[in-house]
């Protein structure tokens, strides 16, 4: 079987991280400016303690998570203003989500972002949807927050410490604007300004972000994508599959067909996006590797192509990043299993499922990707020397008294 070729993110994956690296350089630039400021001619502090610099060192990590809950907030302001419903807020992995009329707290990351405000789109109406305000809220409350902290700064001359707080927040917030202001991928994930300039020149883009928003509202309510409306996953269009926000499309059509146990199909269409250009973005092109190594597995196919890449080192560090990642623990499990013969390795892979299991936030991915386990485990049919069965009792019993000590210790 020859290999697949790997698509590489293009020029404006770079222009993402040059903007970050950006925004780094700029922060620590004025942190070295001050302390610049304090340092005499033979190089002794002069006007400010190791105090007082650790509060600037403070003040910029400060900005730093302020910019992204300002972000993150101005994102569900202008979504609820616009006729939007609150789904899920999210800061780092800390993630609020309404489950039955209440907000619960859970823990969930996804690779390439600060943090994720999701809200339930307004119904579809004359083929179109409020999508421009909703997108450019972020952008637009880190601008008027730089803005409004430039002044307080301005007003605060004599105050060096409170001056710098207002300028590390009014630079941060510039930085924030722009980063997801300017359309560009940043971490492989498409930024607001990119959604937006998408969805003002391709009505498929439009209906592509409707749609998006409102599966994962139905994921939030633990609907699994199997029981959604089926033309939610139309195939896209061979031009469509060259804009980032349609081309999403494609990849959700697969995740149907995984959760259909359809895998002849869903290798079908994950061989198409890997011999055909399109714009799938690198974070999806990650996720269907995952489930083509599967696929290849339980179907008997030659696995070792994929074998090879989901060990190279890009693919590691990905798996790294993404390690609580339901699809990520199913594959590294029927790999284990499958691949390596190792059922004391994919036992303790399942384990560490099932403990996630238990904190993540959407109920129907666990129930599809408990299955896929399942599935797995059917087509075992030899068992392995190495671990025994009194290896595997041994790995519940110690993961178990884990479990418990954690328990005690929360109560």
């Amino acid at each position: 079987m020859k290999e697949p070729k790997t698509k590489r993110p293009g020029r404006k994956l770079s222009a993402g991280k040059a903007w970050t690296f950006l925004l780094w350089m700029v922060l620590g630039g004025l942190l070295g400016y001050m302390l610049a400021k304090t340092v005499d001619e033979s190089g002794a502090l002069h006007g400010a303690d190791l105090p007082q610099i650790l509060s600037w060192v403070l003040a910029a990590f400060v900005a730093l998570y302020a910019q992204i809950i300002l972000h993150e907030g101005g994102h569900l302001l202008c979504g609820l203003l616009t006729g939007y419903q609150f789904v899920s807020f999210r800061i780092g992995s800390w993630m609020w989500q309404k489950e039955n009329g209440r907000i619960r707290l859970r823990r969930f990351s996804l690779a390439g972002t600060g943090g994720q405000c999701l809200l339930a789109p307004p119904e579809w109406k004359d083929g179109t949807m409020p999508g421009v305000l909703y997108n450019l809220g972020g952008p637009l409350a880190n601008l008027l927050t730089a803005i409004l902290c430039a002044l307080l700064g301005a007003a605060f001359r004599e105050n060096t410490s409170v001056q710098l707080f207002f300028a590390m927040q009014a630079l941060v917030g510039l930085l924030y604007a722009l980063l997801n202001g300017i359309p560009m991928e940043v971490g492989e994930v498409c930024n607001d300004g990119k959604n937006i300039l998408m969805m003002r020149k391709d009505p498929a883009a439009r209906r592509s972000f409707w749609v998006q928003l409102r599966i994962n509202a139905e994921q939030a309510k633990g609907i699994r994508l199997k029981d959604m409306p089926e033309e939610w996953f139309a195939m896209p269009t061979d031009t469509e599959l060259q804009n980032g926000v349609t081309a999403v499309l494609a990849v959700l059509r697969e995740n149907r067909r995984m959760d259909e146990h359809r895998f002849a199909e869903a290798v079908q269409l994950m061989d198409e996006l890997e011999q055909t250009p399109n714009a799938v973005i690198g974070l999806h092109r990650n996720l269907l590797l995952c489930d083509r190594l599967y696929c290849a597995l339980v179907l008997g196919e030659d696995a070792e192509p994929y074998l090879t890449r989901w060990n190279s080192k890009e693919m590691q560090a990905f798996r790294k990043q993404m390690k609580e990642y339901l699809s990520i623990m199913a594959t590294e499990y029927t790999v284990a299993l499958l691949a390596e013969k190792d059922r004391l390795q994919a036992e303790a892979v399942r384990l560490k499922f099932e403990k996630r299991c238990e904190t993540y936030p959407y109920a129907g991915e666990v129930e599809s990707t408990k299955e896929l386990i399942s599935i797995a485990l059917g087509f075992h049919r030899e068992i392995p020397d190495s671990g025994s069965l009194e290896d595997i009792h041994c790995v519940k019993t110690c993961a178990q008294t884990v479990s418990r000590g954690k328990d005690a210790s929360n109560r």
